[in-house]
């Protein structure tokens, strides 16, 4: 991965947009960040990291690194990084709100060289996050680890003891779950079984009693009681038998007695029933008289209500007429096409001055901003006015002030000697530009032409400004001695001039705003007159047909819902017109169906008279009383027969029931005593039978629930061999980790692995002298100019120590990034050179410029200025001030 674009805003000290153009920096393979302590460049670290996993890695609170000026921290990010075998372009923003803390982020693959020409692969923070991960293959963590190197702590890390070592190496590597984790997890594995094993013993201590020899003790129980109970079952069954015997002679005897009590009581009731045979045949007739009878009742009282309701129609029929002719006598009197003709055309002519009302309230709203702007204006002028009479005053006193603080001569105080010292400094300090020429052309020293011609030319140059400064003669010391009074007055008639010039130039801008002023007030003025005149011409214009009425759309709403009253009440009168009419008509229909009705009705009367004496004539009954009278007795004919059919058929079942259960019963003499004597000996055997089998019932899930517990205890027994077994394996590793032993081996693992690929750089970067091995928990180095002597990293100088640190950070960066199967093309080394003297800064660049490629840059942060000096590419980062934050500036 590799940085090409970044821009950021309100971050910790920078407050305005900040933008880095990396492509440039990227190209000399080294490059640097400056500033002093406090400026800001780590800063910039933190906003690469922010914008890749949305974290400010020094703080907790990320709302805490919003600049103080700030509503809002802002980054965008723009960088590409080889996959699927070409370079792909993205480009991440992400946002934080100071009051809310809403984060918002947002994330593309650019498909050109503009931000906006690519698709968007995610658009929230949790989304942006995963999906940055899984394209740059590693973790917040591991860009930490290695893209922005911990250099600092490498080198303590090449001198430290064993188990400082051990402790970073578990840190980089998280490898806390083969350390203290692993105890721990190890110790709670070792509580868990112990636990599990007291659980277990506790357990087994329940099943002490079960054993074979008890199960074997529960089947031979179990077989005495299945033998008594075929006994028992048996008795049960005799006793059941002989019951049902008994039961049976009773209820044989108790039905005979109870047919017998049913047949007299039918008996008792023949009389009734032989009389309602002989009245069946005229009960019809009965009902039909009796129907007669109501419905001739029926037909009197609706005649009577039909004659009512014909004269109610007849009256209500008469009241709508009258009704009509004075409703027809209203609408012939009215003018209601021309009353809605005079509203509709006034609502027109209002409808078409509706755009000029609103006209007419922009004028008068635009006359009263111009009154208020031409009253601002005459405030400011005598606002300019005051400060010209202000400026006036103070440019009177500073001009006094410029007259008594004359201008000097210089050439009457000093002459040529002045000169001539100034012109021999002048010389001293292009003479020591020349020299610092000659030391960075000898740094970059070739073969070439062009390199000797450069070299002879300065050289010639040095010798002519030695020349130069042994020509000029030193100035006389009484000279400088005066220099203190020039100073004093030059600064008096200085000051005085600056002052003057500055009211002079104050007043020369007052008076350009008082003419800007004037101008505007004349400009105001007519246009207030103008809008006067456009405002008395409308209102004369709306006045001529609104009146003094001044809500013009609530005038014209008036006179519109005004006209729809005239129309909607011509077409109330009209439409009640219709509907008196067609009530009339309804009425006179109606009429003439009473009429009918009535008519109807008499005739029904007439012939139910006659069939009812018809009727009568058929009955035994001398009125209509006698015949309701028979069927108040016996009901309907229906009824009658039902009744008389069902007692006849009863009679005869139960005489034929009766002589039955005599023939059954025989004349038995059994009695309830002698049956319930039998069902007490059936019971008492059912009891005892019944006993038997659940005692069997009982011993048989006993059996059945033992041998459960007996294959439980197997289980269990089995479980605790296993569980032992993993006790005396607990124990074993218990005994490998203690004092950190497995920590140790892991972490010399890496350590080993870290050496050989370190060593390897380290070859490359001490031209095959130096190479590095890990062995008896300390590094050493060997020097294959001395035979391959190996020495303890403590003996090493301070070039020695960097480079077998910095190539130890190397590797252990290449290791983490290779789990990501990603390749390493850039990293950063923050103030890792605080405390190197000169030949030491020498060593750390001539190692920086051998591992620098066209595929892989180094960045440096640092506050050391001979560093600034001797890279070329470089970022300025400048503190911030009262004014402004922090800033940068790019030089390449």
């Amino acid at each position: 991965m590799r940085p090409l674009f970044l821009e950021f805003k309100g971050l910790n000290s920078f407050s305005e947009k900040t933008q880095i153009d990396f492509e440039p920096l990227l190209k000399s393979g080294i490059f640097g960040i400056f500033g002093e302590t406090g400026s800001g460049k780590s800063t910039i670290l933190d906003a690469i990291n922010f914008a890749l996993f949305g974290d400010i890695g020094r703080s907790a609170v990320k709302t805490d690194k919003i600049n103080d000026k700030c509503d809002s921290l802002e980054v965008k990010f723009t960088f590409d990084i080889f996959s699927e075998g070409k370079r792909r372009k993205y480009y991440v923003e992400r946002s934080i709100k100071r009051k809310s803390g809403t984060h918002k982020a947002m994330f593309y693959e650019l498909d050109g060289n503009g931000e906006n020409g690519g698709k968007c692969l995610a658009d929230n923070v949790k989304t942006v996050d995963s999906c940055i991960v899984e394209i740059i293959g590693i973790t917040e963590e591991d860009f930490k680890k290695c893209i922005a190197l911990p250099q600092g702590e490498f080198s303590k890390f090449v001198k430290s003891a064993p188990s400082e070592r051990t402790e970073l190496i578990e840190r980089l590597f998280s490898l806390q779950k083969y350390g203290e984790n692993l105890k721990g997890k190890l110790l709670r594995r070792k509580q868990e079984k112990e636990n599990e094993y007291n659980v277990l013993t506790g357990k087994l201590y329940n099943y002490e009693g079960v054993t074979r020899d008890k199960l074997k003790e529960l089947e031979d129980e179990e077989l005495k009681l299945k033998e008594d109970e075929i006994l028992l079952k048996k008795q049960a069954d005799d006793a059941a038998a002989a019951y049902a015997a008994q039961k049976k002679l009773l209820e044989d005897k108790n039905a005979y007695i109870s047919a017998a009590e049913k047949f007299n009581s039918l008996k008792k009731k023949s009389d009734y029933y032989e009389k309602m045979g002989k009245v069946l045949s005229v009960l019809p007739d009965c009902v039909t008289a009796s129907n007669l009878a109501d419905e001739i009742k029926s037909l009197d009282k609706q005649i009577v209500v039909l004659i009512k309701e014909e004269d109610d129609v007849k009256r209500s029929s008469g009241e709508l007429k009258n009704k009509r002719l004075l409703l027809a006598d209203k609408i012939s009197k009215s003018d209601y096409e021309g009353e809605y003709a005079k509203l509709n055309s006034l609502y027109g002519k209002m409808s078409v001055l509706l755009s000029d009302a609103d006209k007419l309230k922009r004028k008068a709203d635009d006359l009263a901003l111009c009154r208020r702007k031409y009253q601002n204006k005459q405030k400011e002028l005598e606002g300019i006015d005051k400060s010209l009479s202000v400026n006036n005053q103070k440019l009177a006193v500073a001009q006094k002030k410029l007259a008594e603080a004359p201008e000097l001569d210089l050439q009457q105080y000093f002459g040529t000697q002045f000169k001539n010292g100034i012109l021999k400094d002048e010389y001293a300090k292009s003479l020591g530009y020349i020299k610092d020429l000659q030391d960075g052309v000898n740094f970059f020293a070739d073969d070439s032409a062009l390199y000797d011609y450069i070299s002879a030319e300065l050289k010639r140059k040095a010798e002519e400004y030695k020349e130069l400064i042994l020509s000029v003669r030193d100035a006389k010391t009484d000279v400088y001695g005066q220099v203190d009074v020039l100073n004093e007055k030059l600064k008096a008639h200085r000051t005085a001039e600056n002052e003057v010039n500055k009211y002079i130039s104050e007043i020369e801008k007052d008076e350009q705003k008082r003419d800007t002023v004037l101008k505007s007030l004349e400009e105001t003025l007519a246009e207030g007159e103008g809008l006067k005149r456009e405002y008395a011409e409308l209102s004369e214009k709306l006045s001529g047909v609104f009146g003094d009425k001044t809500d013009y759309s609530a005038e014209a709403e008036r006179v519109r819902k005004s006209a729809q009253a005239v129309k909607d009440k011509q077409k109330a009168d009209e439409e009640g017109l219709k509907n008196i009419d067609g009530a009339i008509s309804s009425y006179a229909v109606k009429l003439a169906s009473l009429e009918q009705a009535v008519k109807s009705a008499n005739e029904s009367l007439a012939q139910a008279k006659n069939s009812l004496a018809d009727s009568l004539k058929k009955t035994c009954c001398v009125d209509v009383d006698g015949c309701r009278q028979l069927i108040k007795e016996y009901g309907s004919y229906t009824e009658a027969l039902e009744k008389y059919n069902k007692f006849t058929a009863d009679y005869a079942a139960a005489e034929a029931e009766a002589a039955r259960c005599e023939k059954l019963y025989g004349g038995s003499s059994i009695t309830e005593e002698q049956v319930a004597d039998c069902e007490k000996e059936k019971i008492t055997a059912e009891r005892n039978y019944s006993a038997l089998s659940q005692a069997l019932a009982v011993k048989q899930s006993d059996i059945k629930n033992f041998k459960a517990r007996l294959e439980q205890k197997k289980e269990l027994d089995k479980e605790l061999s296993r569980l032992n077994g993993e006790r005396d394996l607990i124990s074993q590793l218990d005994k490998l980790l203690r004092d950190n032993k497995f920590m140790k081996y892991i972490a010399n693992e890496h350590l080993e692995n870290i050496s050989k690929t370190a060593s390897k750089t380290l070859l490359d970067l001490t031209d095959g002298r130096y190479f590095l091995e890990y062995e008896d928990n300390n590094f050493c180095v060997g020097d294959n100019y001395n035979g391959g002597n190996r020495r303890r990293v403590n003996t090493l100088s301070g070039g020695e120590t960097f480079l077998v640190s910095l190539s130890l950070a190397l590797a252990l960066s290449d290791t983490i990034c290779r789990r990501s199967l990603k390749s390493i093309e850039f990293f950063f080394l923050d103030e890792g050179f605080g405390t190197l003297d000169g030949d030491l800064i020498d060593t750390v660049l001539d190692a920086l410029e051998k591992l620098k490629s066209a595929d892989f840059t180094i960045g440096l942060i640092s506050h050391v200025d001979e560093l600034k000096h001797r890279i070329n590419s470089k970022i300025l980062v400048s503190k911030a001030t009262e004014n402004h934050g922090s800033s940068v500036q790019i030089s390449c």
